[in-house]
């Protein structure tokens, strides 16, 4: 009797400690970041957590016009990083430490740009960075199969997922249009091109805010839906327009035959 009840409160103990570990692990991390020179908050720099052994993407964030983010709810592992970011200052690697506290704060100062850095960091940063208005990936550190189409390169790429029906969303909106170097495709169904479209033909992946006047003047910021932009490598842009218009030019002809 006396042992069977040494073993239910030690199981009880070990639930406890189980439960506060699992809880510890979710930790909310939170950013502020800042032009070293002057002190003024840096808006639209990039935050990316990544596994230090091979660089892979784990998380991302942008600051907001006040140079703050804050990862909510993440599962901290040692062996992982978070690259701070912004174009023409020098990018900042913060070592990721084992943690019981529910909060973590951290204060950047980033120092305009020497290019002494260490590659492992210039290359983490330049991979998902902001271009002006544009947030840009850089499919070189986004690896897919050899045979994968854009959809897949998709899914891997931090901030973009997939939803129910297949629903495209980037940073949190919904994806209303995909266009290619800029330009409308043929096909309304953005599934057509995602299914399609090899990857490899992708040199960067951006993401913009719809340029409708009218939406933009009407809505909140958060509400602007966004679009994604596939920017062909140069050596096979030429070969993808020509076959384009080649396929449009069939089609025109299928309608008149039609009528």
């Amino acid at each position: 009797m006396n042992k069977t009840l040494i073993y239910l409160c030690l199981a009880f103990i070990l639930s406890i400690c189980a439960n506060r570990s699992l809880y510890a692990q979710k930790t909310d991390v939170a950013f502020k970041v800042v032009n070293h020179v002057d002190s003024l908050a840096l808006a639209k720099a990039s935050i990316i957590l990544i596994r230090n052994k091979d660089s892979a993407f784990l998380g991302f964030g942008i600051t907001d016009s006040t140079g703050q983010y804050t990862f909510n709810k993440l599962k901290l592992k040692s062996g992982t990083s978070f690259v701070v970011s912004s174009l023409g200052f020098i990018p900042v690697s913060v070592p990721v430490k084992s943690t019981d506290s529910a909060l973590i704060h951290h204060y950047i100062s980033l120092k305009p740009d020497t290019g002494l850095l260490a590659d492992v960091i210039v290359q983490s940063a330049t991979a998902v960075q902001m271009n002006g208005d544009t947030l840009e990936y850089n499919t070189e550190f986004f690896k897919t199969m050899p045979n994968a189409v854009v959809e897949e390169l998709l899914k891997k790429l931090p901030g973009i997922e997939f939803r129910n029906n297949d629903e495209i969303y980037a940073d949190g909106q919904r994806v209303s249009k995909i266009t290619v170097d800029g330009k409308d495709f043929f096909s309304s169904d953005p599934k057509v091109l995602l299914k399609n479209l090899p990857a490899e033909l992708i040199k960067k992946v951006q993401i913009v805010d719809e340029k409708n006047t009218v939406a933009t003047e009407t809505r909140q910021k958060e509400d602007i839906p966004k679009i994604i932009n596939l920017k062909l490598k140069k050596r096979f842009a030429k070969a993808f327009w020509v076959k384009y218009l080649q396929v449009m030019e069939l089609i025109k002809d299928m309608r008149r035959e039609a009528f």
